[in-house]
C-alpha cells in the first residue's frame, strides 16, 4: 500500500510539473514601440511560463487575476466562473450562475463579478464567490453585431471598458468605418459613454505594419502577413497596473497594441501564432505580471506567464 500511495503523490506532482512548465521558446513575442521614450516591460518574453489548461476549459474565453496563483476564468457557452491553480494544475472550484450562452470575458472589482456577453448583456453578481450570490442581468445598447469580446476595469475612472471586435458603433452608418471601438460604462448603472473611450483605426495599423514588418527581428512571427492586412479585431484588454497603459490583444491578428491612459498608441506586439494560437483572454498581477489565456485551437488550451523585466 506504501508503494502505491507513494506512486500517487509521484503522479500527482508530475502532473503539477508538467502543467506549469518554463517555455521551451527563446522569443516568444516582439515589441515595436512607436514612441522612442516607451520601453515595453515584457522584453520578447524571455522569462515565462506556460500552463497547459483541462479540457473543461478548453475554450476558455476571459482571465482575471485573483492573487495566491489563482485565476479566474470564464469558459466560452457557459455562464460560470471557474477557479484554476496555476501551482496545482487543476480548477479548485466553480460556480455556475446563469444558462449557457456566448460568454466571452470577465472582470471581478470586490466581491463582485462581471460576465460579458457577445451580444452585450452583461451579468452582474455580487459576492459571486458566496453560497447566496445576487445575479443581476444588464442590457446594454451593443448588439450581436457589435460582437463584444473584451471587458475590463479602468481603476482611475471607475469604469468597465468593453472591446468591440464587430461593428464600431451603436447605428448602421458606423458599420463600414475602418475601425475598432472600446467604450466605457458605469459598474452600477452599465450606462455606456456616447462616445468611445478608444477607437483603434485599423487602416493605420495595416499601413505602420507595412513599414514595420520588414525590419530586423519583428519578421520572425510576421510571414504570413506579408502583403497581407493585419486584420486587427480585439479579443480581449487590460489595463497594466502600474502605467496604466491600455492593453488591446487580438486572436485574429496575433497582436497587442499598446495605448497611453490618454489614448495614444505607444507599440505594436507581435505573437508567436505558435504558442499564442488562439489568444482570447488577457489580465495583470499585482507584480504587473502578464497572463495572456489561449482557447485549445491544434493543441490544449493554456496561459502564459510572462514575467515583467526589472
Amino acid at each position: 500500500m506504501k508503494i502505491f500511495g507513494g506512486l500517487a503523490i509521484l503522479l500527482s506532482v508530475l502532473i503539477v510539473i508538467l502543467s506549469c512548465k518554463p517555455h521551451g521558446h527563446s522569443v516568444l513575442l516582439i515589441p515595436y514601440s512607436l514612441d522612442p521614450s516607451y520601453e515595453f516591460p515584457y522584453g520578447n518574453g524571455e522569462v515565462a511560463e506556460i500552463s497547459n489548461l483541462p479540457l473543461k476549459l478548453n475554450e476558455v474565453s476571459g482571465i482575471h487575476f485573483l492573487g495566491d496563483n489563482l485565476i479566474a476564468a470564464v469558459q466560452d457557452e457557459k455562464g460560470k466562473i471557474y477557479v484554476y491553480d496555476l501551482v496545482k494544475g487543476e480548477i479548485v472550484n466553480n460556480y455556475n450562475y446563469v444558462k449557457q450562452g456566448d460568454y466571452e470575458d470577465l472582470e471581478i472589482i470586490g466581491d463582485k463579478a462581471f460576465l460579458l456577453r457577445s451580444d452585450g448583456r452583461i451579468v452582474s453578481i455580487n459576492g459571486w464567490d458566496s453560497e447566496d450570490p445576487e445575479v443581476i442581468k444588464f442590457n446594454t445598447p451593443f448588439t450581436a453585431k457589435n460582437n463584444c469580446e473584451g471587458l475590463c476595469f479602468d481603476k482611475g475612472n471607475n469604469n468597465l471598458l468593453v472591446a468591440l471586435k464587430g461593428r464600431p458603433g451603436f447605428n448602421k452608418t458606423q458599420k463600414k468605418r475602418p475601425a475598432k471601438a472600446i467604450y466605457s460604462l458605469s459598474p452600477e448603472t452599465m450606462q455606456v459613454s456616447d462616445e468611445p473611450f478608444l477607437e483603434i483605426d485599423t487602416e493605420w495599423i495595416d499601413e505602420i505594419y507595412k513599414k514595420v514588418h520588414s525590419e530586423d527581428g519583428f519578421i520572425k512571427f510576421s510571414e504570413n502577413l506579408i502583403g497581407q492586412k493585419v486584420n486587427f479585431k480585439p479579443s480581449g484588454i487590460a489595463i497594466h497596473p502600474e502605467s496604466n497603459n491600455v492593453y488591446v490583444i487580438s486572436n485574429t491578428a496575433f497582436m497587442i497594441l499598446v495605448y497611453s491612459p490618454t489614448g495614444d498608441l505607444l507599440a505594436l506586439v507581435r505573437l508567436d501564432p505558435k504558442v499564442f494560437r488562439q489568444a482570447e483572454g488577457i489580465c495583470f498581477d499585482q507584480q504587473a505580471n502578464l497572463y495572456i489565456s489561449n482557447e485549445g485551437i491544434g493543441g490544449s488550451a493554456n496561459i502564459v506567464k510572462i514575467y515583467v523585466q526589472q
